[in-house]
């Protein structure tokens, strides 16, 4: 019940036999749902569309602490945490694998290569326009040298894509182990760390672990506030308590 707005009829009625409407228990059910049993742990079942608080709410405090001990606050809480580990794992793989040099080499060659053959193709596809404008019939072999050439652009700009892909990984590493640097350095306690040098997977394990960090405080911070809004929601229906 909102105290700054004027109690209604069944506001009244609820307040004289000590009861909580069940209309403002059901209001909730979709906060309730989150937290598996905790509705069951706070409230009496409803009679006559009314129900009480559970013996084990005496005071305001009750309240909170039923709610933060809830298996199911927890399970809310166990099941982010994983759904974040296995977003992470798979990013990790996915977005941070910076290529060997060598590779990067043999990649650069392959499209030297794909291009020499499309420079060829292209000169093919300007024969065989000559020769249409003479009235010769090419339209197959045409398409088959159009076809060849799409082929090739695409293959070039997949590989050309992986190495800028590559190249913006390389620069954000070494963006991150500037700033570690410059953290450590900070740090009285960490000045020899500072002076020696750090590895690329030693950077990049720093900073996701970091990134990873701040991601579980803030998905602990959303899970608290939602908990409390619930919590704060009851504190004003304790003076009905028996």
């Amino acid at each position: 019940m909102d105290n700054s707005e004027p109690p209604t009829p069944q506001d009244v009625k609820a307040h004289l036999q000590g009861g909580i409407p069940e209309a403002e228990i059901l209001a909730l059910k979709t906060e309730f749902d989150c937290y598996k049993g905790l509705q069951n742990k706070l409230f009496t079942a409803a009679t006559d569309g009314y129900a009480h608080f559970a013996d084990a709410v005496k005071e305001k405090a009750d309240i909170k602490t039923i709610i933060g001990e809830s298996k199911g606050k927890q399970q809310v809480a166990d099941d982010y945490h994983k759904a974040i580990e296995t977003f992470w794992t798979a990013s990790d793989a996915e977005q941070y694998d910076v290529m060997p040099k060598g590779v990067i080499s043999d990649i650069k060659g392959e499209i030297k290569e794909l291009k020499a053959q499309k420079r060829e193709l292209s000169k093919q596809q300007k024969a065989l326009e000559k020769r249409r404008k003479l009235g010769e019939s090419v339209a197959d072999e045409a398409a088959r040298c159009a076809a060849d050439i799409a082929a090739l652009d695409k293959q070039i700009a997949d590989k050309e894509a992986g190495i800028a892909h590559h190249v913006a990984l390389e620069n954000e590493l070494k963006d991150c182990r500037k700033k570690i640097r410059e953290i450590e350095v900070s740090k009285e306690a960490l000045a020899d760390k500072a002076r020696e040098q750090i590895s690329d997977d030693d950077a990049r394990r720093l900073i996701t672990q970091r990134w990873l960090a701040t991601l579980h405080d803030n998905i602990a911070v959303y899970l608290e506030a939602h908990a409390r809004r619930l919590q704060q929601r009851w504190n004003c229906c304790t003076t009905n308590i028996p």
